[in-house]
């Protein structure tokens, strides 16, 4: 039975509402904390269809070994919502993918299989090592979808770069986040913790800013509000967006 004859024949799977997918990262695998947070988050308030990229296989091997597969394994998944498009007749903006860390980028690989017109990829703090801003081909970047956001929590683990329509920073985006002393997995792990919040209180107010210090500052009040995260992706943001947190759940402020 091939892939899309399980799916039309899964009691779980509705062809009428819209596929979320979830693409977890480096040394994680399908029951990770980062796949469960946002799974209970996004069923707690929307009714989808649920998909979770499982590449524990390659994920828990050597990083190396999983940055080199990055594409292929991005272009898998494209593989499987090409044919789920084809299958039941779907739109592509029926499409949101979530990424975290290395899933970032194979979310990406796979918004660009689907010719970049998913409704949107969140990339949760995007890995950074080995990857570069010049080489689109194996990482997130703005062709990927109709809009991409990219939450920034670490510039250690993650890419620094601003890379999506609209980049967040919380705290500035860098090592260390509050409440998580020097511990850089803590901070990059603080990504999908703000973003799985943010699907169930809608929190999280960001300021439009040209750099954090300016935002400490007081001087971006005039400009554009955004809200980091959410279901309902702010797709008219555009640029960097600034923020603070609490250094314990509940995390915004707002």
């Amino acid at each position: 039975m091939s892939q899309m004859e399980s799916l039309r024949n899964a009691q779980w799977y509705n062809p009428e509402k819209e596929n979320y997918f979830i693409v977890h990262g480096w040394l994680n695998a399908y029951q990770s904390e980062v796949v469960t947070l946002i799974v209970s988050a996004v069923l707690q308030t929307n009714d989808f269809n649920v998909f979770v990229l499982d590449w524990s296989s390659i994920a828990m091997g050597l990083y190396s070994t999983s940055f080199l597969s990055v594409e292929s394994i991005g272009l898998h998944l494209a593989t499987f919502i090409n044919e789920m498009i084809e299958e039941f007749q779907l739109n592509t903006r029926m499409f949101m993918l979530v990424g975290y860390s290395l899933g970032a980028h194979i979310a990406g690989c796979a918004g660009a299989g689907v010719n970049g017109l998913v409704r949107y990829i969140v990339g949760l703090d995007p890995a950074g090592p080995l990857f570069t801003l010049n080489n689109i081909n194996n990482r997130l970047d703005v062709s990927d979808a109709d809009f991409v956001q990219v939450i920034h929590t670490t510039a250690f683990f993650g890419f620094s770069s601003s890379i999506g329509h609209a980049d967040y920073y919380p705290n500035d985006g860098t090592f260390p986040q509050p409440g998580c002393g020097l511990d850089a997995i803590c901070a990059h792990a603080r990504s999908y913790e703000f973003y799985a919040e943010s699907v169930t209180t809608y929190g999280f107010t960001s300021l439009n800013c040209s750099s954090y210090r300016t935002y400490l500052e007081g001087q971006c009040g005039s400009q554009h509000v955004s809200y980091l995260g959410r279901i309902d992706i702010d797709s008219s943001a555009h640029g960097d967006y600034y923020l603070e947190t609490n250094p314990r759940s509940p995390y915004s402020l707002t």
